[in-house]
């Protein structure tokens, strides 16, 4: 039987790359910027870049191509904000409902407990409004979330 509706899902190929804020490559938060904000707002999760080592950013490219106007989404992650950790998400509209923002949050926190910077008894803290499925997230990396305020 023919079905009333079909669709075809294009997979693009894309690059998760972790590093610690401070350290980005020139270009890499301005970009994080233009994706979450646009270019005239000065502030952002994007800007937390404590010297300490607290703040951390995945990133996703397309193609594999690790290039400022490649990236299509980003999670940052700071333990300094209010001194909890807290993380966020942004994901480019066009390639939204792909995983993308899952696999930056879930790549994110893994990395950072497998290294120590983070543990399963820790309690992460997002904007759980805007996003419900940080909840999911967090806690199938082996921690509590939170409401962050």
């Amino acid at each position: 039987p023919v079905l009333p509706h079909t669709a075809v899902h294009e997979m693009r190929s894309r690059t998760i790359h972790i590093s610690q804020m401070g350290l980005c490559a020139v270009g890499y938060r301005q970009r994080m910027r233009e994706l979450s904000l646009g270019p005239d707002i000065p502030w952002g999760t994007w800007s937390w870049t404590f010297q300490d080592g607290s703040c951390w950013a995945s990133m996703a490219f397309e193609n594999g191509r690790m290039t400022p106007e490649r990236m299509v989404g980003w999670a940052g992650l700071s333990m300094e904000i209010d001194k909890l950790p807290v993380v966020a998400c942004f994901v480019d509209e066009s390639w939204r409902r792909q995983g993308i923002g899952s696999s930056l949050v879930t790549s994110l926190l893994s990395t950072l407990r497998d290294t120590g910077k983070l543990s399963r008894r820790d309690t992460i803290f997002a904007t759980t409004s805007r996003w419900p499925k940080f909840y999911e997230l967090v806690e199938d990396c082996g921690m509590a979330c939170k409401e962050w305020e």
